[in-house]
């Protein structure tokens, strides 16, 4: 069964305390094995040289210039009184300066090993250290210290102790650390495992707190710790979360209300009028005008299908854009001369003011799609008499900016921040226009984040709105429309002859900066 995660971090969390304190201690008792080492040999310079001293005055009180086999001083250590409690004995052994082994201490049952290099160097004058294994005495550390005066011949004094001692303290430490290691190990797994508990209770009450979560009530939230870390963090993220998924549920909700309203509506008129067509004969006029009717809807019903699939595909990334040079100024007349007769019904004049060329690259036919509509909603929410006014400029930080104004109903306050949601309709647009789905705007704005642009709005209700499209130009285009020169003559002059021959140019040549329909 996998281990939760407040076992694993407790585990991880003792073997990395483990690690640490195995180190330290594996480095302490180094350090103070080797000081047990340098003490060790400390002491036994000192009872070398005490004990060569002795050698010297026995051999001086019995006249004798060299050692012979009486001259250690024998002594049964057992007998002396605290043996037992440190059961540590003083080995001896004198060479001469032969390097032959003249006598030894009672308690070797042979003499102690000696270096011949060592005892060399000791009738040089220097003092060296050995560390031997004698068979049924033990590990030794042995001391050779020369006696070299003059009254003597030369000789070697080799004083050992058993290094068990030190091994033992050291060993001792050893096992005495280790005991604390383990205990404090315990301490720290139990403490471990409560801080732990206690610090991710948090993320449990989190975790069952998202368990109950539904789509239905995404509108409730965790409760936030405020304690300033990283778990208050991570639930502010959360509640972030949340709260832009009870948008898009709302959002979708809506929309699947909206929709199947929308699709309703002319569903129900076409269903209505064939059942009555159905009552009884009737001439063909009446047919004719029935289909007719029935045609109306039909295309209403297309037109709602194909908004709801573009804007379908947009939501999924997969609208796609062909970029292609376009002259803004010839969509703006395209979309004017179209436009023309709605305006001439409602009495509405409309005026152009674009005097600069602008290049940019985009979608034509979806870049079209948006002005049009820009320019249709004005003319459709401009009372009779009122005025539309289209402006086109370049801005300083690379966008093409194209504003549509009118001098219509406007719209409400309150309304505004919905206006570009799907199905969205204020009241007063809906009372002058109740055949309009309410996708327009929602699809305009889809296509100028597309071009990497947008649509901002301005309003005063009952004075007038004026609807703004910005559309990034491409980089090159940007330098070189936005700077006087060679560089901008020389894009002008690329496109020279394709756009005079267009179309729209000529109507841009009527309409030239101020045009009254």
């Amino acid at each position: 069964m996998p281990l939760s995660f407040r076992s694993r971090l407790t585990a991880w969390y003792i073997a990395v305390l483990a690690t640490l304190l195995a180190g330290a201690a594996t480095l302490i008792i180094l350090i103070l094995q080797g000081m047990a080492e340098r003490r060790l040999d400390a002491t036994l310079w000192v009872l070398g040289a005490t004990e060569a001293e002795g050698v010297v005055a026995r051999l001086r009180d019995r006249g004798l210039r060299a050692p012979d086999d009486a001259t250690v001083s024998d002594i049964d250590y057992r007998m002396l009184p605290g043996y037992g409690a440190f059961r540590i004995q003083k080995y001896v052994t004198v060479v001469n300066r032969e390097g032959r082994i003249v006598d030894f201490s009672i308690n070797l049952p042979k003499p102690l090993p000696i270096s011949d290099e060592l005892v060399r160097r000791a009738m040089r004058g220097e003092i060296g250290y050995q560390t031997a294994d004698v068979p049924d005495v033990g590990r030794l550390r042995m001391i050779y210290i020369p006696v070299l005066r003059p009254q003597f011949e030369p000789f070697v004094v080799i004083v050992a102790v058993p290094t068990e001692f030190v091994g033992a303290e050291i060993g001792t430490l050893s096992r005495r650390i280790a005991a604390i290691i383990i205990a404090v190990l315990v301490l720290a797994g139990v403490s471990g495992l409560l801080l732990a508990r206690r610090a991710l209770r948090p993320i449990s009450e989190i975790s069952l707190a998202v368990q109950r979560l539904t789509e239905r009530n995404l509108h409730e939230r965790l409760p936030e710790p405020r304690t300033g870390d990283e778990i208050d963090e991570l639930v502010k993220v959360f509640n972030q979360l949340l709260a832009r998924l009870d948008h898009a549920f709302d959002a979708q909700r809506r929309f699947t209300a909206d929709a199947s309203h929308e699709l309703c509506t002319p569903l129900t008129v076409l269903k209505g009028e064939t059942e009555v067509a159905l009552l009884e004969r009737r001439t063909p006029e009446e047919y004719e005008a029935l289909l007719r009717s029935n045609l109306e809807e039909i295309e209403r019903l297309s037109r709602l299908a194909a908004n709801l699939l573009l804007l379908a595909r947009s939501d999924a990334g997969e609208q796609q854009i062909v970029k292609d040079l376009i002259v803004l100024n010839d969509l703006i007349a395209e979309a004017c001369a179209r436009l023309s007769p709605l305006a001439k019904e409602r009495e509405i004049e409309v005026y152009v003011n674009a005097p600069q060329l602008i290049l940019l690259e985009g979608d034509r036919l979806a870049l079209e799609h948006v002005i049009m509509n820009l320019l249709s909603n004005a003319l459709r929410y401009t009372p009779r008499g009122g005025q539309v006014s289209i402006e086109a400029a370049l801005t300083a930080d690379g966008f093409a900016r194209l504003d549509v104004c009118d001098t219509g109903i406007g719209i409400p306050p309150e309304a505004l921040p919905h206006i570009f949601e799907r199905f969205y309709r204020a009241d007063n647009a809906r009372a002058r226009e109740p055949q309009g789905s309410g996708l327009g705007l929602a699809i305009c704005q889809a296509i100028a984040k597309a071009h990497g642009g947008r649509i901002e709005v301005e309003s005063e209700l009952g004075k007038g709105s004026r609807f703004t499209l910005f559309i990034p130009l491409a980089p090159a285009l940007h330098s070189a429309q936005t700077h006087e020169g060679k560089g901008c003559a020389s894009v002008c002059a690329a496109q020279e002859e394709r756009i005079a021959e267009s179309p729209a140019r000529r109507w841009m040549k009527v309409f030239s900066s101020l045009l009254h329909l």
